[in-house]
């Protein structure tokens, strides 16, 4: 964990101008989500029908949804159920996938064959279909949403740990360190650590956006978070039939997820430059 930190402060410091501003809006937004329950002006549940539809005013900074409740707040904490979701699956699914690759890749054998074959059925159809697939048999909620983008998402982790220690295994300091006495899980984490965490860095950054995507589509489609709790695919779908008239209550939100999966994809793209020009993590 240490020298993942210390890696994307190099990475976020160094690079260029893109991916400080996107290091500097995603701490910007962490931080909005972090405080969003004491920034909120408003409940997000309360249900004011006197005051629906509203504009933007002192009261309702960005006015109000069609039940009367404030968007501004909506937002805010609609960021705990978008984006924070989105990293504790990409989280999730790395420290499932990771450790699966990598034992698979050193030890290989049957172990090996057994894994490549979960993964190649798994894989085997497009990731939003079985998402969709296992959400709808699950049933409609942001946990059992969660467990459908983990079931589809550790396949890629998994390969890319593989390849990396596949590549490895056989060069010279690894040899050296199993000559040395060295076993299975010292040279896994000694040695192979290091190698795989580079792509899984790069794939991480990149995947937390789509991730965040996939959350909001599956709200949309009401197979996510469920009415009244706030979250941006959900504010999508309650704002749809008001486009022609009040766009901003599709607006916001789609703004907001569009902001922070490009936060992620420049820091993303910034890392995959960065670690390509040192070669990998040292």
């Amino acid at each position: 964990m240490i020298r993942i930190c210390h890696t994307l402060w190099k990475s976020a410091i160094a690079p260029g101008p893109f991916v400080m501003l996107g290091a500097t809006a995603l701490a910007f937004l962490i931080a909005l989500m972090l405080a969003a329950p004491w920034l909120a002006p408003h409940d997000p549940l309360v249900v004011q029908m006197a005051d629906r539809l509203q504009p933007p005013s002192l009261t309702y900074p960005l006015g109000t949804d069609h039940m009367g409740r404030c968007v501004l707040s909506r937002l805010l904490l609609g960021m705990q159920s978008t984006l924070g979701v989105a990293l504790l699956v990409m989280v999730t699914v790395a420290l499932i996938g990771v450790p699966l690759g990598m034992l698979s890749g050193y030890i290989g054998g049957r172990l090996d064959s057994f894994l490549m074959r979960v993964l190649d059925g798994a894989g085997a159809l497009p990731e939003f279909v079985v998402a969709i697939a296992t959400a709808g048999f699950l049933g409609p909620s942001l946990g059992n949403l969660l467990v459908a983008i983990v079931w589809v998402k550790w396949i890629g982790y998994a390969r890319t740990a593989r390849g990396v220690v596949l590549s490895e295994r056989k060069k010279e300091y690894i040899q050296a360190a199993q000559t040395a006495g060295s076993g299975t899980w010292t040279v896994l984490r000694r040695h192979l650590v290091r190698q795989v965490l580079s792509p899984v860095l790069v794939i991480g950054a990149l995947d937390v956006g789509k991730i965040m995507l996939i959350i909001s589509m599956m709200s949309y489609l009401g197979l996510g978070a469920q009415p009244p709790a706030p979250e941006w695919g959900a504010m999508l779908n309650e704002g749809r039939p008001y486009f022609q008239t009040e766009p901003q209550l599709m607006l916001y939100p789609g703004l907001a997820i569009c902001l922070a999966a490009a936060c992620f994809n420049l820091i993303g793209e910034g890392l995959r430059d960065r670690l390509d020009k040192r070669g990998g993590l040292r």
